[in-house]
């Protein structure tokens, strides 16, 4: 029990003394009292890892520190999207082409183009957040080669949406060893990342080196390329009209799909020709059909 002596002590504390206590509770230690560089060390040990994240289950980090309060999310989201290693893997499987990005995987069927993929994760998480990259492309056979192109061909096009990509890796695991003569068809599967442009830094795996070389130059250069996308389009939109031009289409398309130029300007050329000749036929009987005024002879 307290005597009353020490009640009466404890009675007396002075009102300076009650502002001394709450002075110095206010004066407690928080965490944005840390410097910024050590609060970023902090996040980059809870929310970034060495090795690429191919799925939520592969991920050994802590994104429960983004819950916190808004001020840490705005200071520590960057972190976990901007420098942390995202994989896309794009291979074949009983005669579908497969791709997987955050553990989710979209079948590519024979009857309908469907090589979107859908992204999840942490809150802001978005496709044009993400920094660095990891593309996994595994080609089992020779059958599906062309199709491992044409799916390379969506993905690259979402890629070179993306601005200031700071690391692209792409690993090629092949059926075929590169050096062997008949193998170019199929590390030239990756030619669409030549899309690409502004990259900071590029690696390659499983790719010979001056293929590597030219993809890396072309990937980490600014100077244009032909967008051979748009390019068709336009000229689907101007001739695509055009009879027994089935054939020069599907030669452009597949220019498209291989990243080839010349052979598409060659297509562009034969079409372009057979619809000049076609307007210029049409031109002939424009007036065909027009009422004829009859002028008497003097």
């Amino acid at each position: 029990m307290t005597s009353p002596r020490e009640a009466l002590k404890l009675e007396t504390i002075t009102k300076e003394e009650k502002l001394q206590i709450n002075n110095d509770i206010e004066k407690r230690f928080t965490f944005f009292d840390l410097p910024p560089e050590i609060r970023l060390m902090i996040y980059r040990l809870l929310l970034r890892q060495s090795k690429p994240i191919k799925s939520p289950k592969s991920v050994r980090l802590s994104p429960s520190i983004l819950r916190t309060c808004r001020r840490i999310l705005n200071e520590a989201r960057p972190v976990l999207l901007r420098e942390n290693i995202w994989e896309f893997m794009i291979w074949e499987k009983s005669g579908q082409i497969r791709s997987s990005f955050m553990g989710t995987t979209c079948i590519q069927h024979d009857d309908r183009p469907c090589y979107e993929i859908h992204i999840h994760g942490p809150p802001g998480f978005k496709l044009r957040t993400l920094k660095r990259f990891h593309i996994l492309v595994i080609t089992r056979n020779d059958d599906t080669v062309s199709k491992i192109r044409r799916a390379l061909t969506r993905l690259c096009g979402m890629l070179s949406g993306l601005r200031n990509l700071h690391y692209v890796s792409v690993s090629l695991r092949n059926h075929h060893t590169y050096d062997d003569v008949v193998t170019r068809e199929y590390y030239t599967v990756l030619e669409n990342f030549t899309l690409l442009r502004r990259v900071r830094r590029v690696e390659f795996n499983g790719v010979p080196p001056a293929y590597a070389k030219y993809l890396t130059d072309k990937m980490t250069g600014s100077e244009p390329l032909d967008s051979l996308t748009n390019m068709y389009g336009i000229l689907h939109s101007y001739a695509g009209h055009i009879k027994n031009c089935d054939h020069l289409f599907q030669k452009a398309n597949r220019a498209v799909e291989e990243t080839n130029v010349d052979m598409f300007k060659d297509a562009r050329k034969e079409i372009l020709e057979r619809a000049t000749r076609h307007i210029d036929n049409l031109f002939d009987h424009l007036f065909d059909y027009d009422a004829r005024q009859k002028h008497d002879s003097k």
